[in-house]
């Protein structure tokens, strides 16, 4: 297992690497190739969760929590709605003077991800989003207004829809459900009784820690921080933050350079996963592990600081919401 987790986390790493290189070779029109994909995948994918929905609505037996179809757990699934919603309000809200149409079909498309994200009461993927627009708009230091506006308009939207079909009797499924869990539940349960027993278990190796993926029964913390000091301890986690510190302090430096529709759209997503990875498990799941990468990669490769600014896509390169 813990080999297998290895190769996993160079895997992402790789990744991370190819995009850099292939956006520095390629241009723009690979980092635009890849956002359309990644906002893609979600409706190619509904049609088979409509079906699976239309076979299975009756049996009372079924464990949609891990039914979704392509997907082991319906956390996972979530992770890929919310970088598509992260990446769609990124493109939507970008300055300039959109389309009747665009608007239309952008808004439309936004507020049936949002409707994927209420039905399957994705809580913290909602925070993500949230955490991730205030990131990027300390980070960008830009008016994020109508990005502010087009989420609220297009999540109420969403909303209304989630209530109007159905929805899994059982588990965290549902808006309203979600609502009503978030407002009954004991302010001790879940995330902070565990997050108190990992404090426990940091306490016992403060400096090196207890080894990746060695909390059990749940393997990770759903908190990057505090993982990264039972994982690594203090030693492990100043090593970690020297890291971080060198990967994003070009996005930072290069705020200004990164207004691009494209280039926010990369931020919000990179920003929206990190975020949720404060109650969840992003940066531990290879599906959200590899897009990080990506997203962090490609965001690299637009930074003027880091050498020759990439260039553009070439004339008549589809691009996502154009």
């Amino acid at each position: 297992w813990k080999p297998l987790r290895s190769i996993l986390l160079i895997q992402a790493f790789l990744v991370g690497c190819a995009a850099y290189f292939l956006a520095r070779r390629e241009g723009e029109a690979f980092l635009w190739l890849t956002t359309g994909a990644l906002i893609a995948a979600p409706f190619l994918h509904l049609p088979v969760l409509v079906w699976i929905v239309a076979l299975e609505s009756d049996n009372a037996a079924m464990n949609w929590a891990r039914s979704i179809p392509g997907y082991p757990w319906v956390r996972t699934w979530n992770y890929s709605v919310e970088l598509a919603l992260a990446l769609g309000l990124g493109l939507y809200a970008a300055p300039g003077r959109p389309t009747p149409v665009r608007l239309l079909l952008g808004g439309a498309a936004l507020s049936l991800l949002w409707a994927l994200l209420f039905w399957s009461g994705a809580r913290g993927a909602m925070l993500g989003l949230l955490g991730g627009m205030v990131a990027m708009t300390a980070i960008c230091r830009l008016r994020m207004l109508r990005l502010w506006l087009s989420a609220l308009v297009t999540a109420g939207i969403g909303a209304v829809l989630s209530t109007l079909v159905w929805t899994p009797a059982s588990g965290s499924f549902g808006a309203l459900p979600g609502v009503e869990r978030t407002l009954g539940e004991d302010p001790t349960s879940s995330r902070i009784d565990l997050w108190r027993a990992g404090i426990e278990r940091i306490q016992e190796k403060p400096l090196l820690g207890h080894g990746f993926a060695e909390f059990d029964p749940w393997l990770h913390l759903h908190n990057f921080p505090l993982d990264v000091l039972h994982s690594f301890g203090l030693v492990g986690a100043l090593a970690v933050v020297v890291l971080i510190i060198h990967l994003f302090a070009p996005l930072v430096r290069a705020r200004r350079d990164l207004s691009s529709p494209l280039a926010q759209a990369l931020l919000l997503g990179l920003c929206a996963l990190l975020a949720h990875g404060l109650v969840a498990g992003t940066y531990f799941h290879v599906h959200s592990q590899i897009w990080q990468a990506l997203l962090l990669g490609g965001l690299l490769a637009l930074c003027p600081s880091r050498g020759d600014p990439v260039s553009p896509a070439p004339p008549g390169t589809p691009r996502p919401g154009r």
